[in-house]
């Protein structure tokens, strides 16, 4: 596995509480705000969700183990639309991407988490639906399945936990950082075709009317996880 150091210098009250912790403070305002209208609540939570679709936020988080630091990796969370096993339903789409070290080596990481959202649950309940294959796509639209290594659900309810060798998985998320987008791809239902999400890798928050909140703070955040960790090998 190749060494990191080298590589890198080239809504109602009976809202259950446990359903608002899946989204950003703003997106769960809004749906709150959105179910407490007179209009039929599907309705409007359909209409609120196709004004949040796409990328929530985007977070550098580093990985300390035993008190030092032994992984970085980008957590993202989004809302899509699933045309091919949901006809077109909503989903809550979280995870993250990243490097975790492992002795001397550091190899790559994929957990993707998916939550199937019903707008006619007068709760707004998400089931958990963890996908059984998930993977990233580069622009040339090639992908780092061949160097997967193992993949299990983990104790998250509808998660995917993948691991990978360090390339070519390190050198498609540094193009996609100076691209500003990442395409991640998952199956569901342990259906042969893959769900393409991508996402845009400066977006903060997402206001109440959809706008997205830009950043690149989470670019140098990780950029230096990176540089610490390829220091500690």
């Amino acid at each position: 596995m190749p060494n990191l150091h080298d590589t890198i210098t080239t809504g109602q009250q009976a809202v259950r509480t446990w359903t608002w912790a899946w989204f950003t403070p703003t997106t769960a305002a809004a749906l709150m705000f959105a179910l407490s209208g007179p209009v039929r609540a599907d309705t409007v939570v359909e209409q609120m969700l196709a004004k949040m679709a796409g990328t929530l936020d985007v977070k550098s988080e580093p990985y300390m183990n035993g008190g030092k630091l032994s992984g970085c990796t980008l957590a993202f969370d989004a809302i899509a639309q699933d045309w091919s096993y949901r006809q077109g339903g909503y989903i809550k789409v979280s995870g993250n991407v990243g490097f975790l070290r492992a002795g001397e080596t550091v190899g790559a990481n994929v957990k993707v988490v998916v939550l199937e959202i019903d707008p006619s649950d007068p709760t707004l309940g998400l089931r958990p639906s963890p996908p059984t294959r998930a993977y990233l796509i580069d622009k040339d639209l090639k992908t780092n399945l061949s160097t997967l290594q193992r993949a299990s659900q983990s104790d998250t309810p509808g998660a995917l936990f993948s691991i990978f060798e360090l390339s070519p998985t390190f050198q498609m998320v540094v193009d996609g950082l100076t691209a500003n987008e990442l395409t991640v791809a998952f199956n569901s239902k342990s259906g042969d075709t893959d769900i393409q999400l991508k996402l845009e890798l400066d977006v903060q928050d997402v206001t109440q009317s959809g706008e997205r909140v830009r950043s690149d703070k989470m670019k140098s955040d990780f950029a230096r996880c990176l540089q610490a960790l390829a220091d500690t090998l």
